[in-house]
């Protein structure tokens, strides 16, 4: 489960990381959503975990 989601942001390597992804398919999955991130920017908590949650659902 998502472990620091809650209280701050984190990068798309940490997300990819709880996932068990690597980023590239992490990026994919995102694109694929549909989902709209600003490069280079952090996920905000809410981000993080709707992402996790489609992705699970996937």
């Amino acid at each position: 489960m998502l472990e620091h989601t809650q209280n701050r942001p984190m990068t798309r390597q940490q997300l990819a990381e709880q996932l068990g992804i690597s980023t590239k398919t992490l990026t994919r999955f995102i694109q694929k959503e549909g989902i709209n991130i600003s490069p280079r920017s952090l996920l905000k908590p809410k981000l993080a975990s709707f992402i996790f949650q489609k992705f699970h659902e996937a």
